[in-house]
Formats: structure tokens, C-alpha cells, sequence
């Protein structure tokens, strides 16, 4: 799974919350997980799962929050294109 951590605006709305996040994740039975911060980033992360031998991909939007020590996720975990 790759998780994209991007910078939240104060008046931006995050969906969910870290118990969400988690429940999410679990569904997918996830196997390794990359953190990216750049859209260059997430095609690294792609490319390194890839080469690795991970033929299913998940990536889904988060931010994280250091005052309120929490992870808001922006989106469904979506699955990208890998090899079959």
C-alpha cells in the first residue's frame, strides 16, 4: 500500500480518522506499506513494490496531524494497476 501524506489546509475537511484508516487497511490485507510525500514519490513507492513482487497495489490520501497526533484519511483505498 502506498499512503501519500500531503499538507492539510486548516479549513479543509479530512474524512475519517486513524480508527478508519486502520479498519480500511486491514480490509486489504496489506503486505508492505510506503509512505510517500510527492506525487514523484508514489511512483517510486509503485515502481519499488513492483520490484519487490507485490501484484496488487493499494494508495489512499492521508495527512497527519502532530498536534492532535492523528491520521486523517482523505480517501477510499483505491487499488493501481500492477502486475498480474
Amino acid at each position: 500500500m502506498i499512503v501519500y501524506l500531503r499538507n492539510v489546509s486548516q479549513d479543509e475537511n479530512a474524512g475519517g480518522g486513524i480508527d478508519t484508516f486502520i479498519q480500511n487497511v486491514r480490509t486489504l490485507d496489506v503486505n508492505a506499506v510506503c509512505l510517500a510525500t510527492s506525487q514523484e514519490q508514489i511512483l517510486q513507492c509503485w515502481w519499488s513494490l513492483i520490484r519487490e513482487g507485490m501484484h496488487r497495489i493499494s494508495y489512499v490520501s492521508a495527512a497527519y496531524d502532530s498536534a492532535g497526533n492523528s491520521l486523517h484519511s482523505f480517501s477510499s483505498p483505491s487499488e493501481l494497476m500492477g502486475c498480474t
